[in-house]
């Protein structure tokens, strides 16, 4: 078969694709159909398989052979269409029948969002005007990991007396007129909003206490109502040779400094590549200002960070999402319409950093894939029930961007 086709670009990266097939091929396909639905066709009289056609053809029925052809039409059309002119697609098109009938040439129309055109400027000359930083570590920020280390092995002893910051604290409190949430915490690491905290020292064990405060940033005044129903001192462990051997392993309290040390630097250099690939992507963002950014991706991004932000406050905190929007005095549209402007930005951004990678014809093979989406699986063993395909197709995307990243990276000096 051999359709014409026919491309006319829309706004927003939209296009539309007229196909036609002659009628001969129509009717070709309509002569498949029948071949294909008579083989398990059972007529009275007859062997499954074996009725002469033309009683076949009258008990399928005109319609059905002509839903059939148009159904493989549709399908060889749009395929050959986007293989012929190398089109990127997104998400789904929308597909009009112009004129279908037997002995008559099959017209139909698709209208889909594509990937734009992105003519690169010279990105390597611009990553060389981004500068990378010197990543230094210094002792306290090595003391303060220790820390953190030794916090997280605290063991809790019993107490009397009043609450006092490095305690461990069980509370149950309500806010406003939300119902009473339950929490466990070292009182003074900042779980809650600072008054909260400051409120809960000096109480006692099932002392319950009601006070006014402001959220940060916010005039209202809020409500809170809260019992402390546990009181716990904490016993840390002291930084030494025989801490460095609990926490993994490793012979001496030096040796988890160096180790402590490693992890710190390899952070800050994770964090240089996005801050240097980030500026470059941004100034190569002013560049193509001109480009037109398909809108199905702005609303796919929004709604997605919309999703995040929901399930981040129902984690987080202990307001509603319409409770937050009454207090930050917004409608949801609002917000939306507050996401957009960086939204755009950060998808442009992103169809650049994929033009960059198939300019650097940056691949991930299969094994990479494979042992990167069996790591995954182990860590996440509830990931079974997820599906196995949008796992891989997950996998590559972000590995393929890890690559990408770490590509421009490579061309800023310094």
């Amino acid at each position: 078969m051999n359709p014409k086709i026919k491309i006319q670009n829309l706004d927003n990266s939209k296009v539309k694709i007229e196909i036609e097939f002659q009628s001969s091929e129509f009717d070709s396909l309509m002569d498949k159909g029948l071949q294909e639905l008579s083989k398990d066709m059972e007529v009275q009289g007859f062997r499954k398989g074996k009725a002469p056609i033309e009683i076949v053809q009258k008990a399928i029925g005109e319609q059905k052979l002509i839903e059939y052809a148009t159904q493989e039409a549709v399908n060889y059309g749009y395929i050959t269409a986007i293989k012929e002119n190398k089109l990127e697609i997104i998400g789904s098109p929308e597909i009009k029948i112009e004129k279908c009938a037997k002995g008559n040439p099959f017209i139909f129309s698709i209208e889909v969002f594509v990937l734009p055109k992105i003519e690169l400027p010279d990105y390597k000359k611009i990553a060389k005007e981004v500068k990378k930083n010197k990543i230094e570590i210094d002792d306290k920020e090595i003391q303060d990991s220790l820390k953190w280390l030794q916090g997280s092995m605290a063991q809790p002893i019993s107490k009397t007396g009043a609450a006092q910051e490095g305690d461990w604290v069980e509370v149950a409190f309500s806010i406003n007129d939300n119902p009473e949430t339950k929490d466990a915490f070292i009182l003074g690491k900042g779980k809650l909003i600072p008054e909260i905290e400051n409120n809960i020292k000096g109480m006692q064990e099932k002392e319950t206490k009601e006070f006014e405060f402001k959220f940060p940033g916010k005039e209202e005044q809020a409500k809170c109502k809260i019992t402390l129903t546990g009181l716990k001192g904490i016993k840390l462990p002291e930084i030494d040779d025989e801490f460095a051997k609990t926490v993994g392993n490793f012979s001496s309290i030096k040796e988890l400094e160096e180790n402590v040390k490693k992890d710190l630097l390899k952070g800050k250099e994770v964090q240089e590549e996005q801050r240097v690939v980030g500026e470059v992507l941004a100034k190569l963002g002013e560049k193509l200002k001109h480009i037109q950014i398909p809108q199905v991706l702005v609303e796919a991004e929004i709604e997605q960070t919309m999703q995040d932000f929901k399930a981040r406050l129902a984690q987080n905190s202990d307001i509603s999402f319409e409770e937050y929007l009454k207090q930050s005095n917004q409608t949801q549209e609002k917000m939306i319409e507050t996401l957009r402007p960086k939204t755009e930005i950060k998808v442009r951004e992103y169809l650049i950093l994929k033009e960059i990678q198939k300019a650097e014809d940056i691949q991930v093979g299969e094994e990479e894939i494979n042992q990167e989406t069996n790591q995954i699986m182990q860590k996440y063993p509830d990931l079974k029930e997820v599906d196995l395909r949008n796992l891989v197709e997950y996998t590559k995307e972000r590995l393929e961007n890890q690559k990408t990243y770490q590509k421009i990276a490579s061309f800023v000096e310094g």
